[in-house]
C-alpha cells in the first residue's frame, strides 16, 4: 500500500505572485543546473525572471558559478522556513532525475504555487494535472523547462487563478486528516 505524506494548507499570499522558487539539495540527482540554465533562457524572454533556490550541498559553487551574477538566480542556502517562499512565488521548479512521493510539488500546490516538473517515475505525475494544475516537462529537456517557464509567466491570469485553485484543491487530498484516513484503510486492510 501507498500512503502520502500528508500536506498542511498554506495562507494565500498578501501581494501578487513573482519568479520561480526551487527547493531541493544541491546534488547531483537534483540537476540544479538545468533549473539555472532553463531561467536563464526563459529571462531573455520574460525581462525580471527570477529563480529564487533553497537548499544547500556539494555543488552550491559551481552552481552559483554557472548563474552568474546579474541576480536572475538568487541561493540563499539552507533555510528552514524556506517553504514559506512557496506563498508568493509563481511557480516552483523540480528538475530530479527521480523523485519517491514528491513532497515539495504537494506543499506548492498547497500555497496556490504551480509546478513545473520534470516527468520522472513516481512523485510528479501522481500529483501534477499537466495543464490543469501544473506542467509536467520530459526529463532533462531544459529547453522544454525553459518554454513552460515563458509559459507559465505569459498565460491569462484567470487561467491561472483556476490552476492555482485547482492546485490548492488537489493538495487538500493530501491534507492531514484524509492521510490519516488513508492509514486507517490499509491497516484494518492489514
Amino acid at each position: 500500500a501507498v500512503v502520502p505524506h500528508p500536506v498542511a494548507p498554506v495562507a494565500a499570499p498578501g501581494s501578487a505572485r513573482c519568479g520561480a522558487v526551487m527547493i531541493a539539495r544541491l546534488e547531483g540527482i537534483k540537476r540544479v543546473e538545468d533549473a539555472v540554465r532553463a531561467v536563464q533562457d526563459a529571462a531573455v524572454r520574460v525581462p525580471g525572471l527570477t529563480l529564487d533556490v533553497y537548499g544547500d550541498g556539494p555543488q552550491r559553487g559551481a552552481l552559483e558559478a554557472l548563474a552568474g551574477e546579474d541576480g536572475t538566480v538568487r541561493f540563499h542556502g539552507f533555510d528552514p522556513s524556506a517553504r514559506a517562499a512557496l506563498a508568493s512565488a509563481s511557480v516552483l521548479l523540480l528538475t530530479s532525475r527521480s523523485e519517491a512521493f514528491s513532497l515539495v510539488v504537494a506543499e506548492a500546490m498547497a500555497a496556490g504555487c504551480l509546478p513545473i516538473a520534470y516527468d520522472v517515475p513516481y512523485g510528479p505525475r501522481e500529483l501534477i494535472r499537466d495543464g490543469r494544475t501544473g506542467w509536467l516537462v520530459a526529463p532533462g529537456d531544459v529547453a522544454a523547462l525553459s518554454e513552460a517557464l515563458v509559459r507559465a509567466t505569459s498565460t491569462d491570469e484567470r487561467v491561472l487563478a483556476r490552476m492555482r485553485r485547482d492546485a490548492v484543491n488537489r493538495a487538500r487530498t493530501l491534507d492531514e486528516r484524509a492521510v490519516r484516513d488513508r492509514w486507517a484503510a490499509v491497516l484494518r486492510r492489514a
